[in-house]
């Protein structure tokens, strides 16, 4: 019996997106397993010890794009515990797309039957190291086991062909762990405003040719590298790209006709549905599974094919130096193995060349002359039955024009009538009766059949349906002989998405305005930047100009605070860093003059200033959530934490100044003791600039404005510069004025503003003498909407009336002449 499951997004459809599957253990341990229907056949598996905050599950489930999300629901059923409780409340914290969670009872999650799994499906060549590999991550293999059944079951997907499908180990410590929270401040996958994925760092890399190409770029800017000679690499196949012309441009030609590589290893390793789910009749499903089949064997051909052109278009022509990469070097050597050659053939001996893999491919001609002559003679005698049945129908065609002339008939076939007659008419005129079925195809078309037709029709389909399964019988030949070597195609599948992406990020530094540069990549040391950009900024024309700004951080100096007005460019400097280092750590080039680059293991960022309804947290409460992450990352390891990118932006801002400014200057202690923490800490609190002179590993920094008090004009220079900014360069009067705010207010506020500075400002006490005029007056005005009676509002007006004559003799109130029968009139009106 299939298992008790919800409806899963997308009814009558799959899923895009992955579909994960994870299981959680008392001791925080998470197991995953997941697939990609829209890429190659693949089942990656990954098993962490976490921490509290779960941040390499969460990092992990953003690399895999997770749309439907699978978990262990046993324990919760029997009034238990949930060990995945805290895990699955950190996911619905996430605003990371839309994500289906089904619970799964806890036997779907069999450990030994997920073993049993792997050892089926994973490629011949690495089943062995495969089964040592994953033997010991029992959690992961527990969440293969319920992946699996929930494909066959819910999606009708059977996950059966043995020996074709890659087992992907993904280990976390090779890669950058980014949160949701700073690749939605970043725009590095989407715009969060607008949620276009074009104005965004995807977008402005993504030039890439192939869905491959595609996937991989969107996996790597998720979880950029770490591993020092991966990086490199990547950068030298950038720079031998950028350096050769010719090998660029022949590249990017052949790469352009390449397609999806991923669908065709999907439709050569995944089986075909069988139809009787769906209910269509033997002949209709026979059809439908060899029409699959043989689109798939023609893509494959013209995919090997173009991997001979891309073999060329890598070597080196006439006179021209051999490209220095090894990437280039390996993608060459994949491309000219003879085994590609040896399946090019393989097709070519049982497909026709001028077999299509288009539309034309589906109808019944062109199925039945698919196959060659010669392979098979049982197929060959059946193929000779249809077509001389197909000559029959012609000539019988030809029969009726010549006796009944008018209208002239043709021969047409439809999946529902089969074989048929049509013909071209305005008016429906009389037929003999020798033609029945007759009925309107179209408008001006006329559909009809005689009973000779269809009996030659009905020898014409069980022909065809014998062709069908023998030509389907032939081509499972070919794909088992296909599938025996399909390690070498995800090979390829893999060199060619790999050079894809790295294609685009070269054509997005030849293609900029500005300058470009390889970062220099290292092991520790500082992090340096001169004349760096923003990106996007740059790429979306945001601006007319861009100001380009230097940047150093070390462990000697890994706190930087900047202060400065609104809008004279603090944030875009934070982010503008940030980004930077995820293009470093990519393989791209960099927007700047020079960059040296150490290996970030973590990105953590405070930025923005936002409520959150959902959670009931205030703008500070999210602030102190923001911050309490970047601490326990930095702090709660057992082991050196990995150096971290810290940027802050505006900490405490949502409270008083005085408990803002604590806040702040504590955390940023904090992250001054963190040597292996490079921060950028911007902040309107210029009392932090005074950690520079209590520690040495602290510098100030501000954002240049130019002003012109006389003539109330100023001019953001969005430039860096040593030191401290003042009050004087906050320019909070002319932004104010500038928005239209009218200018009493404005003086009132220059008034206050320096009487805080100098600190002449003192409040007005309570219970002033103002305030006792204010509420007489309120009780009087509120008189003329009272109910009471006449004797009730005589009484209050006497009251009144003797409280105005005693602020009065007290000289709070000046005395007048009928106040009392002023107001008294006045209550009454």
């Amino acid at each position: 019996m299939p298992p008790p499951m919800g409806d899963a997004p997308g009814a009558g459809g799959r899923p895009s997106g992955s579909i994960v599957a994870l299981v959680e253990n008392s001791r925080r341990e998470v197991g995953l397993a997941t697939c990609d229907l829209d890429a190659a056949p693949t089942i990656s598996l990954a098993q962490v010890s976490d921490d509290k905050f779960y941040t390499r599950s969460l990092s992990l489930l953003g690399r895999f794009d997770a749309r439907v999300l699978l978990f262990c629901h046993g324990s919760a059923a029997r009034g238990d515990k949930d060990p995945s409780g805290g895990l699955l409340r950190a996911i619905a914290r996430l605003d990371d797309g839309p994500l289906h969670v089904e619970p799964l009872s806890r036997k779907y999650f069999d450990e030994a039957k997920g073993l049993e799994i792997v050892r089926d499906v994973a490629l011949r060549d690495d089943a062995v190291a495969v089964e040592k590999e994953v033997a010991p991550m029992f959690l992961a293999l527990a969440a293969v086991s319920a992946l699996v059944e929930y494909c066959r079951w819910k999606l009708n997907v059977l996950v059966q062909a043995s020996r074709s499908i890659r087992i992907d180990i993904v280990q976390v410590d090779g890669y950058m762990l980014l949160d949701s929270a700073t690749l939605a401040n970043l725009e590095v996958l989407s715009n969060p405003r607008t949620g276009d994925d074009k104005r965004c760092l995807l977008g402005v890399l993504n030039r890439c040719r192939t869905r491959g190409g595609q996937r991989l770029l969107r996996t790597s800017l998720r979880m950029p590298l770490c591993d020092l000679p991966s990086i490199r690499a990547r950068q030298q196949c950038v720079r031998a790209l950028l350096s050769c012309q010719r090998l660029f441009e022949d590249t990017a030609r052949v790469l352009a006709r390449f397609g999806d590589f991923d669908a065709i290893l999907r439709a050569l390793v995944t089986p075909p549905a069988s139809g009787a789910a769906s209910g269509a009749s033997p002949v209709a499903a026979a059809q439908s599974r060899c029409v699959a089949r043989v689109r798939a064997l023609l893509k494959l051909r013209h995919a090997l094919g173009l991997a001979a052109e891309l073999h060329a278009a890598l070597e080196p022509a006439e006179g021209e130096p051999q490209a220095e990469s090894a990437i280039l070097a390996s993608c060459a050597e994949q491309l000219r193995r003879p085994s590609i050659s040896a399946l090019v053939e393989l097709i070519e001996r049982v497909v026709r060349p001028e077999a299509s893999a288009g539309k034309a491919s589906s109808g019944p001609a062109a199925l039945v002359s698919v196959v060659r002559d010669g392979v098979d003679p049982v197929l060959d005698h059946t193929r000779r039955v249809w077509e001389q049945g197909y000559a029959d129908l012609h000539a019988l065609v030809e029969h009726y024009n010549e006796h009944f002339g008018r209208p002239a008939f043709a021969l047409a076939h439809s999946a529902r009538r089969g074989f048929h007659l049509t013909a071209a008419v305005d008016v429906e005129p009389e037929l003999p009766r020798t033609f029945i079925h007759v009925a309107r195809a179209s408008k001006r078309t006329l559909g009809c059949s005689t009973e000779q037709l269809e009996q030659i029709n009905a020898r014409m389909t069980k022909t065809n349906h014998e062709i069908l399964l023998l030509t389907d019988r032939v081509l499972e030949g070919v794909l088992a002989e296909v599938r025996a070597d399909v390690r070498l195609l995800y090979l390829l599948a893999e060199s060619v998405s790999l050079l894809d992406m790295l294609l685009a990020l070269a054509e997005l530094a030849a293609t900029a305005d500005g300058e470009y540069t390889c970062p220099e990549i290292t092991d520790g040391g500082p992090l340096v930047v001169r004349n760096g950009r923003h990106v996007l900024i740059e790429h979306l024309r945001a601006v007319d100009e861009l100001v380009p700004n230097s940047l150093y951080l070390s462990e000697a100096s890994n706190l930087l605070v900047l202060t400065g007005a609104n809008m004279s460019g603090k944030s875009t400097m934070l982010q503008q860093s940030m980004l930077l280092v995820i293009l470093a750590q990519v393989g791209a080039m960099v927007p700047a003059a020079f960059a040296s680059v150490p290996v970030f293991g973590r990105l953590l960022s405070r930025l923005g200033s936002a409520d959150c309804l959902e959670s009931n947290a205030s703008t500070f409460t999210v602030e102190m959530v923001e911050v309490a992450y970047i601490a326990r990352a930095l702090g709660a390891h057992d082991q050196p934490p990995p150096r971290a990118l810290v940027v802050v932006d505006e900490l405490g801002r949502g409270t008083s100044n005085a408990e803002g400014l604590a806040i702040a200057w504590a955390t940023a202690e904090l992250l001054a003791g963190c040597g292996r923490a490079y921060t950028l800490f911007a902040t309107h609190f210029l009392q932090l600039d005074c950690l520079a002179q209590l520690y040495p590993n602290v510098r100030c920094y501000n954002m240049a404005v130019a002003q012109d008090v006389a003539r109330k004009r100023f001019h953001m220079l969005h430039r860096m510069s040593e030191g401290s900014a003042s009050h004087a360069d906050y320019l909070t009067g002319m932004l104010a004025e500038t928005a239209g705010i009218p200018a009493s207010v404005i003086e009132r506020a220059r008034r206050i503003a320096a009487s805080l500075s100098d600190g002449t400002w003192s409040a007005v006490p309570a219970g002033n003498a103002a305030d006792d005029v204010q509420r007489l007056g309120e009780k009087c005005l509120n008189l003329q909407f009272s109910t009471l009676g006449h004797d009730a509002i005589r009484r209050m007006l006497g009251e009144l009336q003797a409280e105005a004559e005693r602020l009065a003799a007290a000289g709070e109130l000046p005395p007048r002449a009928g106040a009392g029968g002023g107001a008294g009139s006045h209550a009454r009106g």
